[in-house]
């Protein structure tokens, strides 16, 4: 079974997010979309709850693909979840199948910082999706298999939090669902 397994904060899920999901689900037979509920590199915690994140991925991801799964292996965390230790789940969840992780070109850029990163990468390939003009192949990573795609699409959930905050009501790339279940739920400090 080919696997492709796509971690991030999804804090909210945007159309960036939406264009790589469609892109990999017709790629491989499962798609695993993992929210994560504290990222080692980042400095802070979501700043929604896991429950809001994965009700804006189903809302989001309604008409896509039945292939694509949004997964719990990180919910219950209080403290960092490596994605090795994922990786190992995951493995075991489907023995005797591949494993493609995907990441945008900004944290590719950062790999080298991952913990256990040499078991990471003899595990799986790499599908890299190129944004902001970040060169990946200046990256020195080595790795089993690297593809990279070229992708255009100004989308940040850091910029759409701000824009929510500052009471934008014409965000482009976030769903008019997503938005509504933000403006209902009251999350980014909604006014």
């Amino acid at each position: 079974m080919k696997i492709f397994f796509y971690g991030g904060s999804f804090d909210p899920p945007h159309n960036g997010h939406l264009e790589v999901i469609k892109y990999c689900s017709s790629r491989c037979d499962k798609m695993l979309i993992i929210p994560a509920n504290f990222s080692p590199l980042k400095k802070h915690l979501p700043y929604s709850e896991f429950s809001h994140r994965k009700n804006m991925l189903k809302i989001m991801l309604k008409n896509c693909s039945e292939n694509i799964e949004i997964s719990k292996y990180d919910s219950s965390k209080t403290s960092p979840n490596y994605t090795y230790l994922t990786l190992r789940k995951i493995k075991y969840d489907y023995p005797n199948s591949t494993f493609t992780m995907i990441l945008g070109a900004d944290q590719f850029s950062e790999l080298y910082k991952w913990k256990n990163i040499n078991e990471i990468l003899s595990n799986i390939n790499l599908l890299i999706f190129n944004r902001n003009n970040i060169n990946v192949n200046k990256v020195k990573i080595r790795m089993i298999d690297k593809y990279i795609k070229n992708f255009v699409m100004d989308c940040s959930s850091r910029k759409i939090r701000s824009l929510i905050k500052n009471t934008e009501t014409n965000i482009k790339c976030l769903d008019s669902n997503v938005y509504n279940y933000i403006l209902t739920k009251k999350l980014y400090n909604v006014k």
